[in-house]
């Protein structure tokens, strides 16, 4: 399983990205978000994420679509770090997949 769990992320960016409460809430929010706005079929990370912005462009004022993309790439970097913590040596390419499980 490639996802993270809600409680995964949550402690990824309490520790890692050292966000408070109210910040993870809010990057939790956005995630959940992406993952709604964000169809499955989209290729790659790259590709997923200009799709979002130019969506959340259109209805959020430019520090909500920051914090909103900022979210979406701590969560593939936690999904990746994860990954590679379970492969053995702790090596592995990042994914370009998009999207993961939803919790």
């Amino acid at each position: 399983m490639d996802a993270l769990t809600e409680q995964q992320y949550r402690r990824y960016l309490a520790k890692a990205a050292e966000l408070d409460g109210d910040q993870i809430e809010d990057y939790l929010r956005w995630l959940g978000e992406y993952r709604s706005r964000v169809p499955r079929t989209v290729a790659t990370r790259e590709e997923a994420l200009r799709l979002f912005e130019a969506q959340l462009k259109r209805e959020f004022p430019p520090q909500s679509v920051a914090v909103a993309l900022d979210s979406v790439r701590h969560y593939w970097h936690a999904v990746d770090q994860d990954r590679g913590q379970r492969v053995a040596g702790g090596r592995t390419a990042p994914s370009d997949q998009c999207h993961r499980s939803r919790e």
